[in-house]
């Protein structure tokens, strides 16, 4: 889990471990309570994937209070950020962190 604060607009960085490259592809995010993601916002990749490793990183849109992942919700502070991203045929989804705003 990550903490940041209510007044913060920050990228949160992910690396995504893959079989194949998904840089060609697009990647999104989505910030839910915990239910299922519905409503997903564009990232970006950031570098290349790495044949040997298999991974790859990536950078949320702003997360905050007021942008693209909106945290202004009164009483909640304890947030899912969840990944996908296209490779091929594939749209795989994951959970990639909890995020605690304080």
């Amino acid at each position: 889990m990550i903490t940041i604060d209510s007044s913060t607009a920050e990228r949160v960085p992910v690396t995504i471990a893959t079989s194949a490259d998904p840089t060609g592809g697009d990647v999104e995010f989505s910030l839910t309570t915990g239910a299922s993601p519905t409503v997903w916002v564009a990232g970006t990749w950031d570098g290349s994937w790495n044949a040997t490793t298999g991974r790859v990183s990536a950078l949320s849109p702003l997360v905050g209070d007021g942008q693209d992942l909106d945290t202004d919700t009164d009483g909640v502070s304890d947030w899912s950020l969840w990944v996908r991203w296209t490779v091929g045929t594939e749209v795989p989804v994951r959970l990639a962190t909890k995020i605690r705003v304080t």
